[in-house]
């Protein structure tokens, strides 16, 4: 008896002072943002007016017709076309194709809110929601092939070989999990709601993608906000760029890539860019896991696998890059 008192002392013991190291370190941070405030705020302008001309106008239409087709029953024919061949790579079931095809293609988080909609439909279960997590949030094509290759690096060849790369890092990583969680459930065939009328199908669609995307620009804007006064806090200090570069990519995409492009060699920018944007960023990650979490409400599942999932790929794809690059003998 009394033992079981001192192991409830010790483990009260040890969430207090979790709570107190947290607490101490929000403090740190509010401290930190407080001081650096006035590059928080450029970067905030920065990142608004990024989701205002950029982000916006290319996510929001993909996140309400992927929406669209999910609630609509357009992944029904997806899954009838493309559905048996994924399903036997990555042992998800034939719903599941329209989830990986979009988030393959359109970027994020358009692989989330697919595979959660095929989830509140009750197409698949919450074991294949977790695997499909794991590998069906990808930059888009559009960003990496043309934004991040033919702006940044000068070369839309290297932007097609970091595409290529990340999406093969993913695929290897649905294929990993697949023999990982084995032990899930993945059923053949869920039970499909019907489809609602299509006036109603078009604003619910709209309705919650407006959600979605505001959570999507408000997280890019915190960290933003947050990786940019500390950024500027250690340049004051004299830190090295790669740290602020590598403190950016951890946290924000964009902004990490940014920088390693114009201050790396192209190598270590092309094969860091390639982590870089097979990570995503915790900011990515947080609209991925705050979309997911506003369509499942009170259920509950673990992101860790997706985390982790997102840590190979991202030691993954730069392997590839540099494999492209012998192999192709190409020229950078």
């Amino acid at each position: 008896m009394q033992a079981r008192v001192n192991i409830k002392k010790t483990a009260l013991s040890e969430s207090r002072g979790i709570e107190k190291g947290a607490a101490l370190l929000l403090i740190l941070l509010f401290i930190m943002m407080l001081i650096g405030s006035k590059e928080a705020a450029i970067y905030i302008k920065k990142t608004l007016s990024s989701c205002f001309y950029s982000v916006i106008p290319s996510v929001f239409p993909l996140m309400v017709m992927s929406n669209m087709m999910v609630r609509g029953g357009g992944g029904e024919l997806v899954s009838r076309i493309a559905g048996g061949a994924i399903s036997r790579v990555f042992g998800v079931s034939r719903h599941s194709a329209v989830a990986v095809i979009l988030g393959f293609v359109c970027g994020f988080p358009i692989g989330a809110v697919a595979a959660t909609g095929l989830y509140e439909r009750g197409s698949i279960g919450k074991g294949e929601l977790c695997h499909l997590l794991t590998f069906v949030n990808n930059p888009g094509a559009a960003f990496v092939i043309f934004a991040l290759g033919g702006g940044m690096l000068g070369s839309v060849r290297m932007g097609l070989i970091i595409y290529f790369s990340v999406l093969l890092s993913a695929a290897v990583a649905g294929v990993i999990a697949r023999h990982i969680m084995d032990g899930e459930t993945f059923p053949e065939s869920g039970n499909v709601a019907v489809s609602l009328p299509f006036s109603e199908l078009i604003v619910s669609s709209v309705s919650s993608s407006v959600t979605g995307i505001l959570n999507v620009c408000a997280c890019a804007a915190f960290f933003s906000a947050f990786v940019g006064a500390v950024s500027h806090l250690l340049a004051r200090l004299g830190a090295p760029f790669q740290l602020g570069a590598a403190l950016f990519g951890i946290f924000e995409l964009i902004g990490g890539v940014s920088i390693l492009t114009e201050s790396s060699s192209s190598l270590f920018a092309a094969l860091s860019s390639a982590a870089i944007c097979s990570w995503s960023g915790i900011s990515v990650l947080m609209q991925i896991i705050s979309v997911c979490r506003r369509s499942l409400g009170n259920e509950r599942i673990s992101f860790t696998p997706m985390i982790l999932s997102k840590c190979f790929q991202a030691t993954l794809s730069p392997i590839l890059v540099f494999l492209f690059i012998k192999l192709t003998r190409f020229d950078i």
